[in-house]
């Protein structure tokens, strides 16, 4: 659900881990996936439309749209002269084709442009948030980052502004804790806005069991990688090049950029390389 944040924050992220060793799991949805019946997008030929299939490949939508997106939510994407919407798995439109672009749902929320300017809509086909801002993420723990002027803040389900945009850069909700950027140092803020570990780190990763990476490092050629609780503190004194999330209380690292691999415990003992 992002356009610029996307591009600068989320890739450089992954390039971080990638060349830097800094590493964490995949983002799952942290709210309940809906019951709702998916559908397939499929395609075709003879008529060069898009369509969409059940689970078990009976046609359930006869192709008709210039594209489709498979559902997520219950809910999918449809394309028809150039503009998007939504459709649900009766075939009933639930927002009609108006929008340049549509993003997938998740959980319950998806962003949508008009004019190159982002809003929000519900499950419900409801538009929350109109197409006012700049770029918008995916909602988690309740809120969405948004950028509006340059700067970022959060906004809730009902598109009301909690944390007025002031920041260079933003993350989503982990653990009730969000990252974000001033002045190209990275640190963390709660949900009310309130600056909780200070911005000090070169990067710095989402929360995960009580836990966090960050950059420490400013020389790309000797990466370092901490570990740091909410509070701030870092939990050990070892420092690695590849460092990813820990998971039942071990975390995998290493000290030669992703090869020679060890893992550690919560104290940065190793127990295993």
């Amino acid at each position: 659900m992002v356009k610029k944040f996307l591009v600068t924050f989320l890739i450089t992220m992954i390039s971080i881990f990638s060349l830097f060793g800094c590493s964490k799991n995949n983002i799952t949805s942290d709210e309940a996936k809906t019951n709702s019946k998916e559908i397939f997008a499929i395609y075709d030929k003879s008529s060069s439309k898009w369509g969409f299939i059940d689970k078990s490949g009976n046609v359930v939508i006869k192709p008709q749209f210039d594209k489709t997106f498979s559902s997520s939510e219950g809910l999918a994407v449809i394309t028809k002269n150039n503009k998007s919407g939504y459709i649900n798995s009766n075939g009933n439109i639930i927002v009609k084709p108006q929008f340049d672009f549509c993003s997938k749902f998740y959980n319950g929320m998806a962003s949508v442009m008009k004019n190159g300017k982002y809003g929000c809509v519900n499950t419900a086909g409801n538009l929350v948030v109109s197409c006012s801002l700049d770029s918008v993420q995916n909602f988690f723990e309740d809120l969405a980052a948004i950028e509006k002027d340059g700067k970022w803040g959060f906004i809730n389900k009902s598109g009301k502004m909690i944390i007025t945009p002031q920041f260079d850069q933003s993350s989503f909700f982990s653990e009730n804790l969000a990252c974000i950027c001033i002045n190209n140092k990275f640190g963390y803020i709660n949900k009310k806005g309130d600056i909780i570990i200070e911005p000090q780190f070169k990067y710095a990763f989402d929360f995960s069991n009580g836990i966090a990476v960050v950059q420490i490092s400013d020389n790309a050629n000797n990466i370092q990688c901490k570990y740091i609780n909410t509070n701030g503190k870092y939990i050990c004194n070892n420092s690695f090049k590849y460092a990813n999330n820990f998971s039942n209380g071990l975390a995998l690292v290493s000290n030669d950029y992703n090869t020679n691999f060890m893992y550690i415990n919560k104290n940065g003992t190793i127990v295993w390389k």
